[in-house]
């Protein structure tokens, strides 16, 4: 039976499982982050290592696994990194002490970039070529969900079960999408790739690292805050249970944010950036000055959701366009971007909160964060944009990798010595 008869449905429900899972164990920590640290003896700030060790693990992952397993069918593909999941994840839930803590979390992010870089060109072959795009927003609505309900339900679940039992549950989760990719996904043929050479002469320009640097300086912004917003909402004078609704909040905004980052993105990627850096700006500035404030904890954490997606989406297109001739990587480069971005964010962040309460240091450093990648992206030059090799779902604020028909080149006048191919 061909990819195309069978029901795409299933096959699309399994890649979003996944998702679901890395959106909830990437942001389980920032919910639990006050019960890992009382259940290890450590602060805070040490707690801010492990959420480091997961990016630094998702910046390196990304493009390395992207390379080494580009020639391995989809398929394969997945099992093999959503297996490397479980098993780091299971790592994590019995950790013994915090050093162990953070190697897994290191290992449970290196497969994240690159299961939504397969996952999303997998579903693309799901579906009719016209319907790609809404098969890739379909993966990565397993994200969104996981934003809106699974960290909530994981930090309602780490206040009465303990964090372990978070971190065993998402560890079921990963098992399940192993399952569920090898019996609902078609076979898939192994795929044909060029020299890495190829891939890694996007590498060589200039406008390529103008944008990860810009894009990681000002994504840094939201993590040096969200990191640590389960205490910067103790310090504000809430309990404990209201940070499941602070991170509803955030994944609300992030939602919103993905559908006028899309729309934005299509009209201009290099005013989009410009706009999600004084949008991100702005509301590092206003938290800072209201953070005392038990309200505008809620408020801020919506208006730093909306800020996250307005900066990924017009960086993964700024970066696809710098080398269209290597999309995937492209792409795969975007989230080391983001992972960089976090290891600072949450570097500095951590840093910060031994400055004490009300941590408006960190919202402060925030709003430099943005200001800095603020004048980088207004002063490079804008990226032209030649027969771009993807769609971007305004939907959802996806983007997806879809091949598209490229405007044909009029043919060549034969010359006087050359017969026309009619005659």
């Amino acid at each position: 039976m061909t990819a195309s008869r069978r029901p795409a449905g299933p096959a699309l429900a399994a890649l979003a499982l996944g998702t679901f899972g890395l959106g909830t164990t990437e942001f389980a920590v920032v919910g639990l982050l006050p019960n890992i640290a009382e259940s290890f003896g450590s602060s805070s700030q040490a707690i801010g290592a492990a959420i480091a060790a997961y990016a630094f693990g998702a910046m390196l992952g990304a493009p390395v696994l992207t390379l080494l397993l580009r020639r391995l069918p989809l398929k394969r593909v997945l099992i093999v990194e959503v297996v490397l999941l479980a098993i780091a994840t299971l790592i994590t839930a019995l950790s013994p002490n915090l050093e162990v803590f953070i190697l897994a979390r290191f290992l449970s992010g290196l497969p994240h970039g690159a299961y939504f870089g397969a996952a999303a060109a997998t579903a693309m072959t799901l579906l009719a070529p016209q319907h790609r795009g809404r098969a890739a927003s379909t993966v990565v609505l397993g994200q969104t969900i996981a934003n809106i309900a699974g960290v909530p339900l994981a930090t309602a679940l780490g206040d009465t079960a303990g964090w372990s039992a978070v971190f065993l549950g998402i560890t079921a989760i990963f098992t399940a999408t192993a399952i569920a990719i090898t019996v609902l996904l078609p076979q898939a043929q192994p795929r044909e790739a060029g020299p890495v050479t190829a891939d890694l002469a996007a590498l060589k320009r200039g406008q390529m690292w103008i944008g990860i640097i810009a894009g990681a300086i000002g994504f840094a912004s939201i993590n040096s805050v969200y990191g640590y917003i389960s205490v910067i909402a103790a310090a504000a004078g809430l309990t404990t249970s209201a940070t499941p609704w602070i991170l509803v909040l955030f994944g609300v905004g992030m939602t919103v944010g993905a559908v006028i980052g899309g729309r934005i993105a299509d009209r201009s990627v290099k005013g989009a950036l410009v706009i999600a850096y004084a949008v991100t700006g702005v509301v590092m500035v206003v938290f800072a000055l209201t953070m005392s404030s038990e309200v505008f904890v809620f408020i801020a954490a919506f208006g730093i959701g909306i800020s996250a997606q307005l900066i990924i989406l017009p960086l993964q297109i700024r970066l696809i366009d710098t080398a269209p001739f290597a999309p995937a990587f492209a792409a795969a480069l975007t989230q080391s971007a983001v992972g960089l971005a976090n290891v600072l964010g949450s570097t500095v962040g951590g840093a910060l909160l031994i400055f004490g309460p009300p941590y408006t240091l960190n919202a402060w450093a925030a709003a430099a964060f943005a200001a800095t990648a603020l004048i980088l992206i207004s002063i490079a030059k804008p990226v032209r944009t030649i027969d771009r090799e993807y769609r971007v779902s305004v939907a959802t604020g996806s983007i997806a990798i879809v091949p598209q028909p490229r405007k044909a080149w009029p043919a060549p006048r034969p010359t006087a010595s050359e017969p026309s191919a009619t005659e």
